[in-house]
């Protein structure tokens, strides 16, 4: 976290430290000399420390495969009557539009006379507009009728700041030509701009002079991982026993804490059988699967209508509002909760129901087999927390071992019960 150096009145004496210098208000001469002394070199030293919530977070692509990127915003009407041209040619489809088509219309002749020694970078930009046009839904957006914004996902929620250049761009082209925006004009005004990159810089790269950070998956954190802390002078680790004393974590590894189906059908009735058992004790259960699709198969079929109503979703489209609703819910007795494994890191189903925790806590239901044993110690970590009671189990699919991992079928028949985890 970079200290910015400037602070405002320090409590408790009459030292006051800005960007500029050090003013002294002390009455007595050799005292202000050595405040002043003491502040400047404070003021010296100070260096930039990086604080990491979750040390496997550092390897992810919002940090070490992330960049930040310097843009300014060329708003020209040449430029939106480009862009419209441009959305409307891909809409149009037949033959693929280039570059030479733009330049022959007579906005590009006008933004070019305005930028006579940028026609160079004017042609790049044009470039990634017809390129990007074809991929607006590469990546899955959310609009906010409320405010004309379109969101994507970042982690666990929808980033209303976030835009991913020309495709965010005709997105809302896209949304205008629904009917979609409450204000089209305006808001078409405001977003049908050239992005020019300015430059980038890599997050890695910030080069604190020293990095905190704690992670519930520093025990299995691997030693090609442990090498690339190495590289940011990360070496030493310390492993600190829970406060709340002994883990009231249950997982059944040798027995009914791991079920492999070997049809669609099956899978679904034995997640739904293990969530009615569940409630039916009065316990909270909260399902992980592998990511919206997946939810989304489970959640549109017949065995989804058996659970009854006591039943929530959470996902990222959400608002905070609701998310937070949602989670306060979701470790109450007989309360259902089924969310993509997003959440399964650093959300906090923390439970309160006496009624939950006597009869054994929260029990989760991961869908899938992770391919990463960090991912597998952070959804395990959603039940159990600070003292509490709670148990885990997977229920996973056989063509998905096959899928992801290259586990033949039928397989699980050549491995003893108590050898599958």
């Amino acid at each position: 976290i970079p200290h910015n150096g400037d602070r405002k009145k320090a409590q408790g004496n009459k030292i006051e430290a800005t960007e500029s210098g050090l003013k002294v208000t002390s009455t007595k001469k050799k005292a202000k000399k050595r405040c002043k002394n003491t502040e400047l070199r404070s003021h010296q030293t100070q260096e930039e420390i990086l604080l990491v919530d979750e040390v496997d977070v550092f390897f992810g692509s919002e940090f070490l495969g992330q960049t930040h990127n310097q843009v300014t915003q060329l708003r020209e009407p040449e430029v939106g009557e480009i862009l419209r041209e441009v959305w409307a040619s891909y809409k149009r489809g037949g033959r693929r539009q280039r570059l030479a088509d733009v330049k022959a219309m007579s906005a590009y002749g006008q933004l070019v006379q305005k930028f006579r020694r940028y026609a160079f970078l004017l042609d790049n930009e044009i470039s990634l507009m017809l390129d990007q046009v074809r991929h607006v839904d590469d990546e899955p957006y959310f609009l906010d009728t409320s405010s004309d914004r379109i969101g994507y996902k970042v982690m666990d929620t929808i980033s209303y700041e976030a835009t991913y250049g020309y495709r965010t761009i005709f997105a809302y082209l896209n949304e205008a030509d629904k009917g979609n925006l409450r204000s089209r004009d305006t808001t078409l005004a405001n977003v049908l701009i050239m992005p020019v990159s300015c430059g980038q810089f890599s997050y890695a790269n910030i080069s604190p002079a020293r990095i905190l950070g704690v992670s519930g998956t520093l025990g299995v954190m691997g030693t090609f991982e442990k090498d690339i802390m190495s590289n940011y002078g990360v070496s030493t680790y310390l492993y600190v026993p829970s406060v709340y004393g002994e883990s009231n974590f249950q997982f059944d590894k040798a027995g009914e804490g791991i079920h492999i189906e070997s049809s669609t059908s099956d899978f679904f009735l034995k997640i739904t059988d293990e969530i009615k058992k569940a409630t039916s004790q009065k316990r909270a259960v909260i399902i992980f699967f592998r990511d919206n699709m997946h939810m989304n198969e489970y959640t549109s079929s017949a065995f989804y209508r058996k659970l009854g109503r006591q039943k929530k979703l959470l996902t990222e489209s959400m608002s905070a509002t609701d998310k937070e609703f949602v989670i306060n819910k979701a470790a109450t007795a007989g309360q259902i909760t089924i969310c993509s494994a997003v959440f399964g890191r650093g959300t906090d189903f923390f439970c309160k129901d006496e009624r939950v925790q006597k009869s054994g806590g929260v029990h989760i239901i991961q869908t899938f087999l992770s391919e990463e044993f960090c991912e597998e110690i952070q959804i395990q970590g959603r039940t159990a927390r600070q003292g509490k009671k709670g148990s885990y189990q997977m229920v996973l699919l056989e063509s998905d071992l096959e899928e992801y991992f290259g586990l033949p079928r039928g397989e699980k028949t050549n491995i003893a019960k108590q050898d599958h985890y």
